[in-house]
């Protein structure tokens, strides 16, 4: 550490004796600086699953505060657990999936969405037949979601 000038009225040496002990003060633990620990990252994880499947109910207020680590993606909001595998190989029966809350996706993004009074994990694809909700498991069929739907974006997926 190096003081630039005369501190508080010091001579020569006494800045020099200032420095030896500014280097002593910084070379003991005691005195080192430790910065404060982070809080940490805190989201919600909903109890009931989306489906990737034949469709569940996200309740609003069905979740738990859990800490996520750096591993979940900054931009995710909340997350929400699997159940069923139209979505696979991409996504696991059981497993949780991290989602940036919005009320928009675009044309071949996956999001959870609210169709008729169920959630469900798809790609949302816009097109010439109008919107569906498209599953990666060619086994299951698209939804064809109407004007007259029950139909909400919770947001897309992340991770």
């Amino acid at each position: 550490m190096v003081f630039m000038g005369k501190k508080a009225g010091l001579n020569d040496l006494g800045i020099h004796k200032l420095q030896e002990y500014a280097t002593l003060l910084e070379e003991s633990d005691r005195y080192a600086y430790t910065p404060e620990p982070e809080a940490p990252r805190m989201l919600r994880l909903y109890s009931l699953p989306a489906s990737a499947g034949t469709g569940s109910f996200i309740d609003g207020g069905d979740y738990e505060m859990i800490e996520v680590d750096d591993t979940v993606p900054h931009s995710a909001d909340f997350g929400v657990p699997i159940s069923g595998n139209s979505m696979y190989p991409r996504f696991a029966d059981r497993q949780v999936v991290w989602v940036h809350e919005q009320p928009s996706v675009e044309n071949g993004e996956i999001g959870i969405f609210y169709y008729e009074g169920d959630s469900y994990i798809k790609k949302f694809e816009q097109g010439r037949n109008g919107l569906l909700l498209v599953s990666i498991n060619p086994e299951y069929k698209p939804i064809q979601i109407t004007d007259i739907d029950s139909f909400t974006v919770f947001g897309k997926v992340v991770g």
